[in-house]
Order: C-alpha cells, then structure tokens, then sequence
C-alpha cells in the first residue's frame, strides 16, 4: 500500500509494530516488512476499529452482562453465552466511518496487485501470539476471499471468534480479562503457493537449539497446520544449514484456493504425493531467514512460510510456547 491516506482505523504493514493497536500477528508481520523481509503486502484493521463498534452499538454492556450471568465451571452454560455474543458481534450495524476506511484500504490494497488477487483475513488479537499465550487456534482465518462484502463479513466474524466458548476459557485459563483484549484483523495479499509449512528455530521435540526443524506439505500450509496431512519432516544444522534428517511423508492432499471465495482439497497422485516438497535451495533461503528471524527477535521462533515456485514468502513469525 503506497497511497498516503490517512486512516484511523487502519494501519499498513510497516508503520507500527505496537501490539495494543494491532495485535501480535500484525505487530509481527509490520516489523518483518519494515526490516525489509518478504511479507505479502496487506494492512491492519486495528484494536480501536474493534472497541468503536463495540462502544457505539452498546455491546460493551450487553457483553458485560452476559459474562455476568454465567458459571464458568458449566460448559453448556458457556457455550450458550459464548454463542449470542457472537451472534450480537456479527449482526450488530458497523460504523461508517470503520466500514469507509476498511473499503478504502482494501481498494488500495487490490489495486496494487499486478493481478486480481484475492485477500487473507486473518485475527491478530491483542494477547495474541505472546510468550506465553499463543491462543493458537482459538481465533479465527477466512483465506481467499474475494470482495469487499466478503472481507467486512470476514472481519465480523474474526471479531465475533474472540468470544468463542474456547477462547473465552483460554483467556480465563491464563488470568487474562476479557475486557483488556481487542481484536485487531489482518488483511493480506492471498498466496497461491506451491508448498508451504512451518518452521521451528529450536527442535520443538528435543529442544535441541543447534537445529531448524520445518514441516512442510504441498498447497496452502492449513493442510499442516490444521493437521489434514502428515507433512515431510526436516532436521537441519544451523552450523552449516546441512540437512541431517529428511522424512518423506506420503501427502495425498493438499489444500488450494477454491474460486473466488474459500479453499478446497485436492486428491494427490502417489508420484508426487511421495516427493520431497522442498528443494534444497528452498530449504537454504528458509533456513537463512528463520536464523535471521530469531536473531532479531532473541528467542526462538516458529514461523509460517509459503513458496510460490522459489519465491519465499513469511505469513507469521511468533515465539515458541512449548519449550
């Protein structure tokens, strides 16, 4: 996004890195493209667009209310407060002034493709993504959407994720209130990869901190990190970034845009669900970045990753929580 509008309610990769204004996802994704790494181009729908709409509908009390009532030892009672919070969230009017900026931004956004590109929408809450609370998997993704329309009913449903009946009890489970989060929403270029995964900077089994470990599938990396395949599986030294282990798994699917609007999974033949998903020279351009990464950031790290051919592209870099 190079267009100089100013915004209030969104903030473009790169300008800021504060996570109370866009989350731990976009704070991790704004200094990587500030430092000149290879992030998809996209923006920050920010933690005040979040705590607006919920002031200006009266959700606030209506929210306060509800947590109110409850007894959080009963799940069912949970989960029945979990689900008209979020039903108010996704049906509740959106300011204009939010529902404005999030066109104009995404506008900006598309148009500096040198294609039609759809977009990622992804959550980046505010206790997101820190040591010691990941909540990975609690919050909520909406890939290859392709209109504006689309993008605001993605982002309400982001929003409405914070109130699930597990993440709400996450957030109890680490003493963090409720209130004090917000929910800031990504939105990114969408990746067609040709391989995609994850990598660790520290063996996440042994914690052997001489090694990169990377699990890494075909398609889109939800195949890995949803866990619908058993990914190739690579050890290598951080000495020399020679690769000391390569398990070949047998990837019968992988995950792709579907359309204009979601992914899809796609049957695999035995040829090439059995080959190596990445390259050597792949393999050292990733082990390159994920040394680099976790200079920068002095701790260990677990990052996401996509190939498009051999162009190498980061989708997250956040701190390894189970050492």
């Amino acid at each position: 996004m190079n267009d100089h509008t100013t915004y209030r309610y969104v903030s473009r990769f790169g300008e800021t890195t504060d996570v109370d204004v866009v989350g731990g996802k976009a704070a991790s994704l704004s200094r990587m493209a500030a430092s000149g790494m290879p992030v998809p181009p996209g923006h920050t729908l920010t933690a005040q667009a979040y705590r607006d709409r919920l002031a200006t509908s009266g959700l606030e009390s209506a929210i306060a209310a509800e947590l109110a009532g409850r007894d959080p030892s009963d799940y069912a009672a949970q989960a029945s407060v979990s689900a008209r919070i979020q039903t108010m969230i996704t049906e509740a009017p959106l300011p204009a002034e939010v529902v404005e900026e999030a066109r104009n931004a995404y506008r900006t956004l598309t148009a500096a493709a040198s294609d039609p590109k759809p977009v990622s929408v992804r959550s980046s809450a505010t206790a997101e993504d820190l040591p010691g609370a990941s909540f990975a998997d609690q919050h909520d993704t909406y890939l290859n959407v392709g209109s504006e329309q689309d993008m605001l009913r993605a982002v309400l449903n982001c929003w409405a994720s914070l109130w699930s009946v597990h993440a709400i009890m996450y957030r109890e489970a680490q003493n963090i209130a409720h209130h004090d989060v917000a929910m800031p929403v990504v939105v990114q270029h969408m990746l067609d990869p040709t391989v995609s995964g994850v990598a660790f900077t520290v063996n996440p089994v042994t914690a052997d901190a001489t090694e990169i470990v990377i699990n890494s599938c075909w398609g889109l990396g939800e195949a890995v990190v949803s866990g619908i395949v058993n990914p190739d599986h690579i050890v290598v030294s951080k000495e020399n970034l020679a690769v000391t282990e390569f398990q070949v798994a047998n990837k019968d699917l992988m995950v792709v845009r579907d359309g204009n609007q979601g992914t899809k999974q796609v049957a695999l033949p035995s040829a090439k669900a059995r080959a190596r998903s990445l390259s050597a020279e792949q393999i050292t351009s990733l082990c390159e970045i994920a040394s680099t990464l976790e200079a920068s950031y002095g701790a260990p790290q677990d990052i996401e990753f996509a190939f498009e051919g051999d162009t190498l592209s980061l989708l997250q870099s956040r701190p390894i929580t189970t050492l």
